[in-house]
């Protein structure tokens, strides 16, 4: 699916799991764009504070619970963040995290997500808001939407 979704974006797709209060990448697929989002597997970020975190942090209460109870500050400046991401079912970073870079993420699972970061110029809001329904369409036609969690 990573793969399908960097040649669709042209951007850079990346798969991170929840590990503690901290998201880890495993896979990446690179742009070929010339000026693109460099991903390598085995980074590390915190949750809060990253469209990833929270895509992850919306999808599993007992995640964001953890979370809000380790650094109840920063998850309060993050919070309308992670309700939207809830109520959409993606999660947007708007140029915040790094300047000159956006990304969408979708939870695939309550501690899986996948997300797309490039520059800006390229994914601007409504091109991210594009991004992150398709995904999710393509996700809901592989499981029920209503499905439990496993």
């Amino acid at each position: 699916m990573l793969k399908k979704v960097s040649q669709a974006s042209g951007e850079s797709t990346f798969l991170a799991f929840a590990t503690g209060t901290d998201y880890l990448c495993v896979d990446a697929v690179q742009s070929d764009q010339p000026l693109h989002l460099a991903v390598r597997p085995g980074e590390r970020k915190p949750l809060i504070g990253e469209a990833l975190g929270h895509a992850l942090l919306a999808a599993d209460p007992d995640l964001a619970h953890l979370v809000r109870a380790d650094d109840p500050d920063r998850w309060e400046s993050h919070a309308q963040e992670i309700a939207d991401a809830k109520h959409h079912g993606f999660a947007l970073d708007l140029d915040s995290q790094q300047a000159g870079i956006s990304c969408v993420a979708v939870a695939v699972t309550p501690r899986a997500a996948i997300a797309v970061a490039g520059p800006t110029t390229r994914l601007p809001e409504s091109r991210l808001i594009t991004i992150g329904q398709k995904i999710r369409e393509a996700l809901d036609k592989v499981r029920p939407v209503n499905q439990e969690w496993l």
